[in-house]
């Protein structure tokens, strides 16, 4: 069965034939799927290097700690809405302003990284 996709040929500086020889190294791509990749959405996916992978699974480990602290403050909130007892509703609001200030730095972190290590993620 012959294949759908369609065959372009195009003539490049050696500067950019090189880079693109690089880039394939560098993220384990084939020439066509960078190529690809730079015209359909605008960017090639990072190399994989030791260096990417402890970003990204920087990235995703706030991320992780941030959805727990949300699911924490859930709780917190429920706990709040199931009894009046006094003393443990003013450790609860205190746990949840915790909380809150805890996600507030998580995110400003996530937000800090992106823009230094711009990433696709």
């Amino acid at each position: 069965m012959p294949s759908k996709r369609k065959v372009l040929k195009t003539y490049l500086t050696d500067e950019a034939l090189e880079r693109i020889k690089v880039l394939g190294t560098a993220s384990g791509m084939t020439h066509s799927t960078i190529v690809n990749n730079l015209i359909v959405a605008g960017s090639v996916v990072p190399a994989r290097t030791p260096e990417n992978w402890k970003k990204n699974h920087a990235l995703s480990e706030l991320r992780r700690i941030n959805a727990d602290q949300a699911r924490l403050g859930n709780l917190l909130k429920r706990a709040l809405n199931a009894g009046p007892d006094i003393q443990a509703e003013q450790e609860i609001r205190q746990a949840m302003a915790a909380v809150s200030r805890t996600r507030s730095e998580i995110s400003a972190t996530l937000r800090a990284f992106r823009e230094s290590f711009p990433l696709d993620c």
